[in-house]
Order: C-alpha cells, then structure tokens, then sequence
C-alpha cells in the first residue's frame, strides 16, 4: 500500500495516533498531519472510493500542477530516522 493511502488506513480504520502512524509508516508526524488534514479538506476519509486510485488520491489532495504535468509526491524529506 503506498504512503498516503496506509496514513488515511491507519488513521480512520485503525484510529492510531499521528505519532503511532509516523512510526509504522516510517513518516514524519508533520508529513502524516499533512496528510490527514488535506484529506480532511478534500473531504477524503477511509476506505478510499473504489475509481480513486492514488494518482488520483494524490491529485485530489496535492492537484495538479499547471500544463496539467503532475509531480510524484516526495515523502524523503519527512522520513524520519
């Protein structure tokens, strides 16, 4: 399961903490916030619909950048150690 999809799992399924997800996750606490609050925002919550795939799950929280080229989201800089 990729990274943002296991964060809204572990979140709302699971009902773990920020802290106990950024650790089986192997995230930040400020990335898994981010996460959960722009979910939030986009009115995103678990289990995902079955057409959001996560390109579009990533779309939906982070959109699209102009020329509708889209970025892969970069986790590296909330791992923490």
């Amino acid at each position: 399961m990729h990274g943002m999809e296991e964060v809204l799992r572990l979140g709302h399924e699971c009902g773990r903490s920020r802290r106990k997800i950024a650790r089986a996750c192997g995230l930040s606490a400020r990335a898994v916030n981010q996460v959960l609050q722009r979910a939030a925002r986009a009115g995103v919550g678990w289990p995902l619909p079955t057409d959001l795939d996560g390109e579009g799950l990533q779309g939906r929280l982070y959109g699209s950048p102009a020329g509708g080229q889209r970025d892969t989201l970069d986790f590296s800089g909330y791992i923490s150690t």
